[in-house]
């Protein structure tokens, strides 16, 4: 039963440290995003 915990507290941790990651990613990719929509917006400006 012991060993069963240890898993399952290594899964779980394993777990959330995957979901932070792809939220970190997720995260740099939206600003990324922006980043370049206000540079399109700005190139567009400037080409009026």
């Amino acid at each position: 039963m012991p060993e069963l915990a240890r898993v399952m507290g290594r899964a779980t941790h394993e777990f959330k440290k995957a979901k932070e990651e792809i939220s970190h990613q997720g995260e740099e990719f939206l600003k990324a995003a922006e980043k370049t929509a206000e540079l399109e917006s700005e190139k567009e400006k400037q080409e009026s």
